[in-house]
């Protein structure tokens, strides 16, 4: 994404940071300020169990609300990946 569209991008994070509302959802986002990656924005979602992840997909990622801002923020930059992990 362009440099300049790094803060709109973590403008973001309080709009979908509430609409977890009272979920155990947790959002951190990450901009590099120096060397490699300076023109990304890492967001990593916490959930407390496997059932949390697939509920809040189900209930807020389906959301209009929640599609409405990744709509907003394809148009800052482009997904270069996306993963799921779990603590084993």
């Amino acid at each position: 994404m362009p440099r300049d569209n790094v803060p709109k991008a973590i403008e973001m994070m309080p709009k979908i940071e509430a609409l977890g509302g009272e979920t155990e959802v947790k959002l951190t986002a990450l901009a590099p300020v120096f060397a490699d990656g300076m023109d990304s924005v890492m967001i990593s979602y916490w959930f407390k169990s496997m059932a949390a992840l697939g509920n809040t997909i189900d209930n807020i990622g389906m959301s209009e609300e929640y599609q409405s801002i990744v709509t907003q923020a394809s148009e800052l930059g482009r997904l270069l990946r996306s993963r799921i992990v779990t603590m084993i």
